[in-house]
């Protein structure tokens, strides 16, 4: 399971490649395996400074040569595929995403240097992240890029918002889904998916475990439901820093048996939950104005499979949710207000199956005419060539 930055680059690259407008991605290490596009980067296994020790890591000087061994390694390994590319085709346009990632922030110097076209992509992590340790370096960026895609208009507007200029055209690219190949994972059970859920009322939340997706606000939302029909059931899929805090306010209500972690799980186990799911809550927040959700992608993926969503209003979820006709959108920074205004929502959707069939079938409308990613490419492709940026 691909993490949204990931999972947007992937499928981005993946709909250029089949208009024949793909040349290479470039990567620090490979994290796929089989790319159905040409992808050059370093084995992870070989090459992954997180994956086990190297010979002398027991020791601080090694471990420190180590680690600038393999930094230095990815950096020429960046820079003479960037020069191998430049070379052969100097009128490409590079397409950088995750701008915040040191080898990214080394690219772009790279590009500017030799004046060779490039295109940016934003995200709300990049702004905020950038702002706190490299706001010049973003104003630079901003000034300097050939095109600046934002994830959402709420991304270009955080951007605006923190006073960073730009002359350069911009286009707003949502994340999509491929809408063709998830119609084939329907009805389709995933052998990863080691739980028995028959006859159960599924709720569930597919994300990375942190402060802003407010999964505690929903843990807490959902305690009364879960308590009063045995056979309702929350399962939270994913990883991240939140994890303990979270179990730990499980344990507390005494809901073990009714909210269950799965960790990491498969994209076949993903799609088969959410199949399987008839609520997606995922109550996003600010955590106090220092994080952002520059879009919320499992909000469609979700929406496709007709779960009716529970979101909140803040940052992009805005525009991937559709309040009252995909679900509802609550102000989750007010953390009692919205336990509350979501408690009152469940009551509603979960005691009138008509109303819930109803939502749940006008969000997968909504994301199948707004969010195919191969319409979504081909305007963007379409803008390029009208620009001439390819």
């Amino acid at each position: 399971m691909l993490g949204g930055v990931a999972e947007y680059t992937y499928q981005l690259a993946k709909e250029l490649n089949k208009l024949d407008l793909l040349n290479t991605v470039i990567t620090s290490v490979l994290q796929i395996e089989t790319p159905v596009f040409t992808l050059k980067g370093l084995n992870k296994y070989k090459n992954d400074r997180f994956l086990g020790k190297r010979i002398g890591d027991s020791f601080y000087l090694f471990k420190k040569i180590n680690s600038a061994i393999y930094y230095i390694n990815i950096a020429f390994f960046v820079i003479f595929e960037i020069l191998k590319i430049s070379l052969k085709n100097p009128k490409d346009l590079f397409i950088i995403t995750y701008i915040s990632n040191t080898y990214s922030i080394l690219v772009i110097q790279i590009l500017h240097f030799l004046k060779l076209k490039y295109a940016i992509v934003l995200h709300g992590y990049d702004i905020l992240n950038l702002i706190k340790s490299n706001k010049n370096f973003l104003d630079f960026v901003c000034k300097s890029s050939n095109l600046i895609i934002f994830n959402s208009h709420a991304t270009k507007k955080l951007l605006k918002d923190n006073s960073i200029q730009y002359s350069c055209k911009d286009y707003i690219l949502y994340p999509g889904l491929d809408i063709e190949f998830l119609e084939g994972k329907k009805k389709k059970k995933s052998k990863d998916l080691e739980i028995d859920l028959t006859n159960k009322f599924l709720i569930t939340t597919i994300s990375r475990l942190t402060k802003r997706k407010g999964i505690d606000i929903a843990i807490q939302a959902l305690k009364r439901t879960l308590r009063e029909n045995d056979d309702y059931i929350y399962l939270i899929a994913g990883t991240g820093q939140e994890y303990d805090y979270l179990k730990k306010i499980v344990n507390e209500l005494e809901l073990n048996e009714k909210v269950r972690f799965l960790g990491k799980i498969s994209d076949e186990a993903k799609f088969n939950l959410l199949e399987l799911s008839s609520v997606f809550i995922m109550p996003n927040h600010s955590n106090l104005n220092k994080d952002f959700e520059g879009f919320g992608i499992s909000f469609i993926e979700a929406s496709f499979f007709e779960n009716v969503i529970i979101a909140g209003n803040h940052g992009g979820a805005v525009e991937s949710v559709k309040n009252s006709k995909c679900g509802i959108l609550v102000d989750a920074d007010n953390r009692d207000n919205a336990i509350k205004e979501i408690s009152d929502y469940l009551d509603l959707v979960i005691s009138n199956e008509d109303l819930r069939k109803e939502i749940s079938i006008s969000a997968r409308k909504h994301v199948v005419s707004n969010y195919d990613i191969k319409l979504l490419v081909n305007s963007f492709s379409e803008f390029l060539i009208e620009n001439a940026l390819i």
